[in-house]
């Protein structure tokens, strides 16, 4: 037997035959693979079905009583029998009986006389095919999703019992029928809901699988259900013929999905409060803890008995240090609500650590701890980055080292890693001859609210938050921090951090006096780390000490200097070494040194001793330590005669050396300027025409796109915030194109917070210039990304604005207007700041009562347009010079945007800024009005209309296009529009619409008057 059909229950077959021959040779074929059971009548058929429900019936066609016809529609009518498949048996060959048994539900028909290998093929066959269409019934019975087969038209073709479950429809009710009727109502609910119809329609289709998160069917009762389906598609050879759609009840899923999200909004709002909470309650203590330590300070300062001014410093001493926990809990808690932002400013690392010096220098000296502090020449002398922070962290970290480290020496280092052309990371180090730690200690060292053991933190005190917070601030600053560190031998913390440098910083040069440099110098100093800074300062000078470290090798090389003719001009004595300290050595050298040499004596501790003795230790000057270049080069020249000297830099070069620059290297460069702002587009755009560029306008994105695709530029500058198209969007859309792939795009926008410059490069710009136009930092990136090229320079350059102005005599800045500022961004035109600050009072007169009425109701729409106003006035009161009213508006739209509940302060002082700005331009209207008067154009004769037509037509395409432009020929064309007798009234007209930029007005009047000269 064939393996493949072996069954561990046989199938049944009823055989229905009323001649025994038949039933005997059936049998005989049968028997042996298949259960038989065997009836002479119809009647007893159906009987017979109806208790042993066989597999298939074999049923004779011609019987008395029931003919095979009426047995087969009997059987096919009864529930219970109805699928039991039938084999019609016939001795009559005819088309018609065999088409009418087909019709009434017979699955086949065999011919009499039978053939043995005929009957057993077919009934194999049959059952075979029954076995298999059972097994994919049990499969889709047992599918708990619901399963359902449609054809090319969407009609059901077969659906499983979890359709019926999940909706509600009974099978015969629905195959044959639409499924969008039955699963979604109206062709018109159909597309409101956009779900099933449009995947089921394009996997028939386009013969592809699809998949949909979330669809909603419509159940019997016209209930919804949210559902996950899957449509597959259904081939016959290469033709689609339709799809099986498997769908999934997700409703307990979005229940628990959102049941988690508000509960994750729930922690974060509890995590946020707290921080809150913690930021809010130390600025609250700080008020009072500070009014305490200045009181104390101040009181220490008058007569006071011992007793009492003990009582002061010890209070003064404990508010300094709950001040310290204080900083921490709220920088602690800034860092947690992702509210710790870095600022970005030019600062001098050298200064940042001869501060640090003279900061901790006593406390060192008190415990008789020699503390050195040095920078490699070969780290830029001025860093962009946040000083403050980075103070913070090395304040910690030598406070620390300090507080663990009872004898010894403390070194701390700053050491150059990598650089680039605009960015630096810095290696700083920070070793310690303290205590030390173990393994465990150091472990746990990182973490929150925790310190090295229970006992240091009761005898040391403090939070065990300051090194989890430098951590932190080390990551943002874009490094990383590790420690070093053994029991009994000190610890030593690693930390990088990344800075930009300044386009035209240079490493620091010292030069001495010419007749300083071949001076004999020696360096006498027990502590190896202070001999080697001092004698690496030194080389820097260009001068090669020789280093002793004691004071008896100090007087042996003195002698022999000068025994062989050669003495030395100058010595460095630190103060306290072994065996011999420095005074005893100077009093000896004394002895037999004539004349003796010049004498800077070093100390790491308090130099009030020896300042006491400077009259009979032969000391001529008198340095701290740890001591810096400067103060070190500065000695030298005092005790040598020499004027004291600052150091010599490399000039940083000025504004109007950069403006220079521009023009004489690319000037006439073209450069297309994206700014829907109209007052920062006539900011920008004169900025960049007096420097000699040619420069074209957009409004937003896509009129940028635009204009790319009328002529060439070699350079961007591309606003972020636009309307229609931002300018991320328009920068995707330019980088996509391979003509534009290597185009210098540069940011420009009054959102710098952290990560921005980098997510702007990422986005596929160059650089970034923040808002309000720093004219330094726009000229640098103009002349980093501009190519020079043939015809650009000098001779190609339209001439420049002429050198900013500064105030007349008597003449200041009102209040909330920079005057000599946005005079010095506008390059000295007075004409264009008076028409700027007019339009403004023109538009924001009435800003505060804009902003209010929009915040007054609960719409959050109204609120949005509120911020966007905000964020208007904010971008032109910064380019204004007006930085408290820019400060104001954009705190309120950032508590708008965080949906802040009360809002009244920041109101009020917005309202305030705004008030003295629109005040500050009243008062400065009339002195700019008389400037702007001064530098109208000498009056032309009048002009024939064949030369006036050209230029007005020009400039009506300015204003179509909306063009700033066009605003620069009012004082040119008016005039000679009035002397050419157009009436007052029309140019009035002309005139008022271009100053409110109301550009569809002005193209109106400026028609009107065009058509009066063509006739």
């Amino acid at each position: 037997m064939n393996p493949t059909r072996e069954h561990s229950k046989k199938a049944k077959i009823l055989i229905v035959d009323d001649l025994s021959d038949n039933l005997e040779m059936l049998t005989a074929i049968l028997a042996t693979d298949y259960a038989l059971l065997t009836v002479t009548r119809g009647r007893d058929a159906l009987h017979a079905a109806a208790l042993h429900h066989p597999d298939l019936i074999l049923l004779d066609v011609l019987m008395p009583d029931m003919d095979g016809f009426e047995c087969c529609e009997a059987l096919k009518a009864a529930p219970e029998t109805r699928d039991i498949p039938i084999i019609f048996m016939t001795a009559m060959d005819n088309a018609v009986d065999e088409q009418r048994g087909l019709d009434i539900g017979a699955i086949d028909y065999i011919i009499k006389p039978f053939s043995r290998a005929i009957v057993a093929s077919r009934v194999r066959n049959h059952l075979d095919r029954l076995r298999l269409h059972r097994r994919n019934q049990w499969l889709l019975n047992a599918v708990g999703d619901g399963l359902y087969g449609v054809d090319r038209e969407g009609c059901f073709t077969f659906v499983n019992p979890s359709v019926t479950r999940l909706l509600g429809w009974e099978e015969e009710a629905i195959l044959g029928q639409s499924h969008r009727l039955f699963f979604h109502g109206s062709p018109q609910e159909q597309v409101s809901c956009g779900c099933i119809a449009c995947s089921v329609h394009y996997t028939t289709t386009d013969s592809v699988p699809h998949h949909q998160e979330q669809a909603l069917f419509h159940r019997r009762d016209q209930s919804t259900l949210m559902v996950e389906l899957t449509v597959s598609p259904i081939r016959e050879n290469t033709q689609i013929q339709g799809a099986v759609v498997l769908f999934r009840d997700i409703t307990e899923r979005l229940r628990m999905a959102n049941d988690l999200q508000s509960a994750r909004e729930k922690a974060e709002a509890a995590n946020r409060a707290k921080s809150e909470f913690l930021a809010n309650m130390s600025h609250e203590i700080r008020t009072p803890m500070n009014a305490i330590v200045g009181l104390s300070e101040l009181a220490m300062g008058g007569s006071l008995s011992d007793k009492t001014r003990d009582y002061l410093s010890k209070i003064a001493s404990s508010s300094r240090l709950l001040l310290r926990i204080i900083n921490d809990i709220l920088d602690f808690s800034k860092i947690e609500a992702g509210k710790m932002l870095l600022e970005s400013a030019p600062f001098h690392l050298g200064d940042l650590l001869d501060n640090l010096g003279n900061m901790f220098r006593e406390s060192a000296a008190a415990k008789g701890i020699e503390l050195n502090i040095s920078i490699t020449q070969s780290v830029v002398p001025v860093l962009l980055g946040d000083d403050t922070r980075l103070q913070q962290i090395l304040m910690n970290l030598i406070g620390n080292a300090v507080k663990f480290t009872e004898q010894g020496e403390i070194d701390v280092r700053a050491t150059l890693l990598t650089q680039s052309a605009d960015q630096v990371v810095v290696a700083f180090s920070v070793r310690d001859t303290g205590m030390g730690m173990h393994a465990e200690q150091i472990a746990r060292l990182f973490e929150q609210f925790t310190q090295a053991d229970g006992s240091i933190s009761r005898r040391f005190g403090g939070t065990g938050l300051g090194l989890s917070i430098c951590k932190r601030l080390v990551t943002l600053m874009g490094g990383n921090m590790d420690v070093e560190s053994a029991p009994g031998k000190g610890s030593a913390f690693h930390f990088t951090a990344t800075f930009g440098c300044q386009k035209k910083a240079r490493p620091i040069q010292i030069k001495l006096p010419k007749h300083l440099r071949s001076i004999k110098v020696l360096v006498v100093d027990d502590n190896e780390t202070a001999r080697l800074l001092m004698r690496n300062a030194l080389n820097s000078f260009g001068i090669l000490p020789t280093l002793v470290t004691s004071g008896d090798q100090a007087l042996a090389v003195l002698r022999a200097a000068i025994d062989k003719e050669t003495p030395f001009d100058l010595i460095f004595m630190d103060q306290r070494m072994r065996s011999m300290n420095g005074v005893e050595t100077i009093e000896r050298l004394h002895q037999f040194a004539h004349p003796p040499p010049k004498v800077i004596m070093l100390t790491a501790f308090s130099k009030t001793e020896i300042e006491n003795q400077m009259d009979t230790i032969h000391v001529d000057k008198i340095l701290c330590k740890p001591i810096g270049r400067v103060a070190l080069f500065n000695a030298i020249l005092e005790v040598f005669g020499e004027e004291s000297a600052k150091m010599v830099e490399e000039e940083q070069s000025t504004v109007a050396d950069e403006r220079v620059a521009v023009r004489e290297r690319i000037g006439g460069a073209r450069v297309l300027l994206a700014e829907d702002n109209a007052i920062n587009q006539q900011v920008a755009q004169e900025i960049l025409e007096g420097v000699g560029l040619v420069v074209e306008t957009a409004g937003d994105g896509a009129e940028a796109i635009q204009r790319l695709g009328q002529a060439p530029f070699d350079l961007i500058l591309m606003d972020i915030q636009m309307p229609v198209m931002d300018g991320v969007e328009a920068v995707r859309r330019i980088r996509l194109e391979p003509i534009w792939a290597t185009l210098p795009i540069i940011a420009m926008t009054a959102h710098v917070m952290t990560g921005d410059r980098e997510r702007y490069l990422e986005l596929g710009m160059n650089d970034h210039v923040p808002k309000p136009i720093d004219k330094r930092a726009l000229y640098g990136a103009l002349l980093q990304w501009i190519r020079p090229r043939p015809g650009l320079g000098e001779e190609s350059a339209p001439q420049m604005a002429g050198e900013e102005e500064t105030l007349p005599p008597g003449m200041s800045s009102p209040p909330g207007i920079d005057l000599a500022e946005v005079l010095d961004r506008l390059n000295g035109n007075h004409r264009l700041l008076y028409r700027l600050l007019q339009a403004f009072s023109m538009d924001f007169s009435r800003g505060e009562e804009a902003v209010t009425a929009l915040l007054g109701g609960p719409e959050k729409s109204k609120r949005r347009e509120a911020g966007r106003l905000l964020h208007t006035m904010r971008g032109m009161a910064a380019n204004l010079s007006a930085q408290r009213l820019a400060a104001a508006a954009g705190a309120l739209e950032r508590a708008i945007l965080e949906e802040q509940a009360d809002l009244s302060a920041m109101l009020t002082e917005f309202a305030r800024a705004l008030q003295e700005v629109l005040q500050g331009i009243i008062t400065l209207s009339p002195y700019l009005e008389t400037k702007a008067a001064e530098d109208q154009p000498a009056p032309t004769s009048p002009a024939e209309p064949s030369v006036v037509l050209p230029l007005l037509a020009e400039w009506a395409e300015w204003i179509e296009a909306s063009s700033l432009k066009s605003l620069q020929q009012i004082p040119v064309l008016i005039p000679m529009l009035r002397e050419m007798g157009v009436e007052e009234s029309m140019l009035v007209l002309l005139n008022d619409a271009l100053t409110r930029m109301d550009f569809a007005e002005a193209l109106t009047t400026l028609t009107t008057i065009q058509n009066r000269f063509k006739t």
